[in-house]
């Protein structure tokens, strides 16, 4: 009769069965792997703050001109914010995305207070002819949101200056600045397209 009964050792019978411990392994692999996405989704929104609109990925969408060589400088308005965006942001660095700049320009980034309300497009000449204030870029905060009639809003900035013939082509610009909580660097602006004769 004792032949026929199974004795269990004490080990046996607190080792799961092999069935729970997979599912438990699943459960936690999966919490495992909802924290890692959820911290790569955050440290990703962080670093890329959308307060403008993203630049063009093609020159038909952009600015297209021939200027004279040692003509006076081209300005370009460069950072459009989106509609719905309110707060304001502090601008910390800018870096021209050239795809060519056979011209060899020099590009300049300032902030202006446009002299009228609205924006500036595109001018050439002196930028205190079009702008009330113009300011050094770094650090500058510029309000976003709703205009009213009696504040023109900031803007973004880039003069191009060229003394000989060639090309030059910027697909926007790489604006670093803080918004909110958020602090990084985001492509804005204008696909600009200049020939110098």
């Amino acid at each position: 009769m004792s032949a026929d009964l199974a004795v269990e050792s004490p080990a046996e019978r607190r080792s799961p069965k092999p069935r729970q411990r997979s599912v438990r392994g699943y459960l936690v692999a999966a919490v495992a792997l909802a924290v890692v996405v959820g911290a790569v989704g955050g440290a990703w929104w962080w670093r890329h703050p959308r307060a403008f609109y993203a630049a063009p990925e093609s020159p038909s969408l952009g600015l297209g001109e021939t200027e004279a060589a040692g003509g006076p400088p081209l300005h370009v308005a460069m950072a459009h914010p989106l509609r719905g965006v309110d707060g304001s942001v502090t601008l910390t660095g800018v870096q021209p995305h050239v795809v060519e700049n056979s011209a060899h320009a020099v590009l300049t980034f300032q902030v202006c207070v446009p002299t009228a309300r609205g924006s500036i497009g595109s001018v050439t000449g002196d930028l205190s002819r079009w702008c009330d204030v113009v300011a050094d870029l770094g650090g500058a905060t510029l309000p976003l949101g709703l205009n009213d009639t009696h504040r023109p809003r900031p803007q973004v900035i880039m003069t191009i200056q060229s003394g000989q013939p060639g090309e030059l082509r910027v697909q926007g610009i790489d604006l670093n600045y803080e918004y909110g909580r958020q602090s990084g660097t985001q492509r804005v602006g204008e696909y600009v397209w200049l020939r110098y004769d």
